[in-house]
This record gives C-alpha cells, structure tokens and sequence, in this order.
C-alpha cells in the first residue's frame, strides 16, 4: 500500500508505476477523485445540513435528567465558538468551532473531534443548532451555560435569569 496524496497536485496529475517482481495483471489501483473546495465551500455545504433526528424519551425510560454545564469555548482555539459543530459519531453534548476544525484538518490532515477524538469527517459534520441558539443569546464574554432538565438552559453569570429554576439547578452544580 502505497499512499501519494502528498505528491498530487491541483489538477490533472499522470500516476506510472513499475515493478520487476509482479505482473502488471496482479496490481490494482484504486484511485479516489476528489474535488477540491475552498473553505467557504466546505463550510456552507455543513451550515445546509440538518442535525440528526434524536429519539425523544419516553415517559417509561428510567433516564435520570440532570444538569450540566457546557462551555462555549472552543477545544481547539480557545476562544468563543462561532459555528457550534460536532460529527454524527460523537455522544458528547459540547461542541466545536466549523472554522477551527477545518483549520485543524487543513494543518493535520485529519478530521478528528477534539473532545472524543472519534472521526469526525467533514461529511459526518453538522450545526448544533440548540447551542447555535444558545450562543446568539448570550453576551461574547459568557464562557460557559447551564442545561437545565426538560431542555431549558441557563446563564452562569451572576445576576442573569435569576429564576428558581436556575438557582437549583446552580445549586446542583456546586455539590
């Protein structure tokens, strides 16, 4: 197995190979085209998908629902998340950057979830549309929220949505 992507150019490209100890009837060459996008393309074609379904939970599941807290930051850069993404093949409830990851790959070439680092092929990528929400309603200083059981959530700055809801569930928290 012989692997030339590093050696292939934008473009037309002419692979020849020689052997003096195998027919060339004995050789099978799998070539895998592939066009190249700009980042723009890629981000675009992942900001159009839809998430996956999620099963909702049945009233006999004996699912506890707790809370938790989610970062708003980044794994990769560290800073604040503008296209909140993960891969179908993650379980986690953070997410990532689109653009730090596309970054990433272009760097590493790898596309690999920096939280469970499971695959995370730009074909298996999708917006978090939930944390998508989240993010445009808090400030651009707020790091982490607070998910509440049912689906809710909360802001983990003083002062904000000082609701009972929110008191328990930050009271939750700090046991």
């Amino acid at each position: 197995h012989v692997d030339i992507t590093a050696h292939l150019k934008s473009g037309r490209n002419l692979v020849t190979g020689y052997s003096t100890l195998i027919k060339a009837s004995d050789v099978i060459l799998v070539v895998e085209q592939n066009r190249i996008r700009n980042i723009k393309e890629i981000e675009a074609e992942i900001r159009a998908r839809r998430p996956p379904t999620v099963v909702a939970k049945g009233e006999d599941d004996d699912v506890e629902e707790l809370v938790s807290e989610v970062s708003l930051l980044c794994p990769l850069s560290y800073s604040r998340i503008e296209t909140p993404v993960k891969s179908t093949n993650c379980r986690h409830i953070t997410c990532f950057d689109l653009e730090s990851l596309i970054e990433f790959a272009r760097q590493c070439y790898q596309w690999m979830c920096p939280i469970c680092k499971k695959g995370a092929p730009y074909g298996t990528l999708y917006v978090d549309t939930f944390l998508a929400e989240i993010l445009s309603k808090t400030e651009e200083d707020e790091e982490r929220v607070v998910l509440l059981p049912g689906g809710g959530w909360a802001s983990k700055k003083e002062g904000q949505g000082a609701s009972e809801e929110r008191t328990a569930a930050l009271k939750a928290l700090k046991r």
